[in-house]
């Protein structure tokens, strides 16, 4: 009984800080930065790091409500003359402050891809037929997403791992194909790292 005592007293020293100090409502915006190569085959070579072709660069956008936090990032993928590729990203999950220094948050959802041909006309694929909202988000393969964000005023400078998970999709649910080791991530090594800097506003 003193052990739960004790451990309920511990938990509630470290839920407070974080219930205090978090906003209720935010809104942040801002720019965000992917490096292209998976992190199991990053090795300490300065070219490849420093070489621009190697990073996707794009916008991304958080809603936070209480410790609910909905995010989209959209990262400019390929560009041509006559085409463009954007890599989406849609999530829902949890964020937590402490102490309005440190924002930490996990999120889950599809990752789709957008082409636009030289009409702008938007594709599934460079090839493929017009593109659907509903079947890309449906069909995609779920990724999860975790950040590590430091608060300073209005600006977030924020660091974040996106990996995939292992073979699931939002249409499995339901269904007999539905497994829950769907849930687990792939592979950690398939992950790739990113950094985004956004500003609040609200």
């Amino acid at each position: 009984m003193k052990k739960r005592v004790l451990g309920l007293i511990i938990a509630l020293c470290i839920i407070l800080p974080i219930s205090i100090s978090a906003k209720a409502l935010d809104l942040n915006v801002g720019t965000t930065v992917q490096y292209k190569i998976d992190a199991g085959l990053i090795q300490d070579n300065n070219e490849d790091q420093e070489n621009i072709t190697n990073y996707d660069f794009g916008t991304e956008a958080r809603f936070k409500f209480l410790f609910l936090e909905a995010t989209y990032s959209s990262l400019f993928t390929s560009k041509t003359a006559s085409s463009l590729e954007l890599d989406n990203l849609l999530t829902a999950g949890i964020s937590f402050d402490l102490l309005n220094l440190i924002r930490l948050g996990v999120g889950f959802g599809p990752q789709y891809s957008v082409y636009f041909d030289g009409n702008g006309k938007a594709l599934t694929s460079s090839t493929g037929t017009t593109f659907d909202y509903e079947t890309a988000l449906l069909e995609s393969p779920c990724m999860y997403k975790v950040h590590v964000d430091l608060l300073l005023g209005k600006l977030a400078i924020s660091a974040n791992y996106t990996v995939p998970t292992t073979n699931l999709t939002l249409s499995k649910f339901g269904t007999e194909n539905f497994d829950i080791g769907d849930f687990t991530p792939a592979n950690l090594d398939n992950g790739k790292f990113g950094v985004s800097a956004l500003i609040s506003f609200i």
